[in-house]
């Protein structure tokens, strides 16, 4: 969903990843603006979500405070 204007293309093949909110192991896949995760514990269409790449972000600069 959003596909290649809202994604942008992929700049990575599928690779498993650990996550540093977590703390699991993901199946990954980086495109341009966005990080695809599966959750298998999920059933479809919920099995693909959005990385939380603002939580990220987020907890970079509020480290320093």
């Amino acid at each position: 969903h959003g596909g290649l204007a809202q994604q942008g293309f992929p700049i990575s093949d599928e690779f498993t990843e650990v996550s540093d909110l977590d703390g699991l192991t993901y199946t990954v896949q980086y495109f341009e603006r966005a990080v695809m995760e599966m959750h298998t514990e999920n059933k479809a269409p919920y099995d693909v979500l959005l990385s939380q790449l603002g939580t990220f972000r987020w907890n970079e600069k509020s480290a320093g405070r």
